[in-house]
């Protein structure tokens, strides 16, 4: 199982490399580019949920994450997607959710 900080470590990474694609996008012509660090105000929660022993194709394909524009507002909203061990799927465990993290921050 993947603990909570290395989940919010990826989710960080994760907006860092979409953050970085805008920000080079709107900046080719500066030689300067800066990250900067937005997870823990951007209210994600999510947490991955995966099988550690990994026996089966389908549990090593884990989740994933899809940047694109939900509500079709200009912005990228985030879509999270979550894993399911063949153990879990068996027993009749409910499967892991995914998340929608909706971009709400204003344009300037």
């Amino acid at each position: 199982m993947v603990s909570q900080a290395q989940a919010v470590s990826c989710l960080a990474i994760g907006w860092i490399v979409i953050a970085g694609s805008i920000v080079m996008r709107g900046a080719a012509s500066s030689a300067e580019v800066r990250f900067t660090e937005v997870i823990r105000n951007s209210g994600i929660t999510f947490e991955n949920a995966s099988s550690p022993d990994m026996r089966y194709i389908v549990e090593r394909m884990g989740g994933g994450v899809a940047p694109f524009d939900f509500d079709n507002d200009g912005l990228l909203d985030i879509y999270f997607l979550n894993s399911h061990s063949v153990e879990a799927a068996l027993a009749g465990k409910p499967r892991p959710h995914a998340a929608l993290y909706r971009n709400r921050m204003a344009l300037d």
